[in-house]
C-alpha cells in the first residue's frame, strides 16, 4: 500500500529517492510504504537545512544523469551500478546521514574566494588577480 506524500515534499523527488532507497535495500516482499517514509524523512530534513537541500537537489540531478538515462527507467542492476559509482559523493553521504556534509574552511575559501574577488573587481572597476595555489589575491600583470 502506497503512502501519501507529506506536505512540502516534492512528488518527483520523493519518487526518485524512493527508487534509490529500494535499490539500495531491496526486499521483494516489502511494500512501498517503508521506502516512501524513508524518502520523506530525507526530504523533510532537507526542507529544514539549505545546505542539505542544495546537496540533495544536485545529487538527484546527478543521479538521473549518471546512468545515461533517467534513474527510474534503469533496471535494478543498472541502478545499483550507478549508486555504487556515487557511493563516495557528498550527496550519497548526505542521504545516508540525513544531514549535509560539512566541508572545511579550505574548501569554503576555494569555493567563495574567486566569487568574492569578482564582486570586488566589479565594484572597484578594475581587475583583481587570484592565485588558486596560495588562495590569495594577486596583482594583475599586463592587463589592458
Amino acid at each position: 500500500m502506497a503512502t501519501v506524500a507529506r506536505p512540502g515534499v516534492q512528488p518527483a523527488q520523493r519518487t526518485l529517492l524512493t527508487r534509490m532507497v529500494r535499490v539500495m535495500f531491496p526486499h521483494d516482499r516489502f511494500p512501498d510504504g517503508p521506502y516512501q517514509r524513508t524518502a520523506d524523512a530525507i526530504l523533510e530534513a532537507a526542507a529544514e537545512d539549505v545546505r542539505l537541500r542544495a546537496q540533495l537537489d544536485q545529487g538527484l540531478r546527478d543521479l538521473d544523469a549518471a546512468g545515461g538515462a533517467p534513474f527510474e527507467g534503469l533496471s535494478d542492476e543498472q541502478a545499483l551500478d550507478v549508486l555504487r559509482g556515487m557511493s563516495s559523493t557528498a550527496f550519497f553521504e548526505a542521504v545516508r546521514a540525513r544531514r549535509p556534509v560539512v566541508e572545511d574552511a579550505v574548501f569554503g575559501l576555494r569555493a567563495a574566494g574567486p566569487a568574492l574577488l569578482a564582486n570586488q573587481s566589479y565594484f572597484e572597476g578594475r581587475p583583481i588577480g587570484w592565485d588558486p595555489e596560495t588562495m590569495t589575491r594577486t596583482p594583475v600583470v599586463n592587463h589592458q
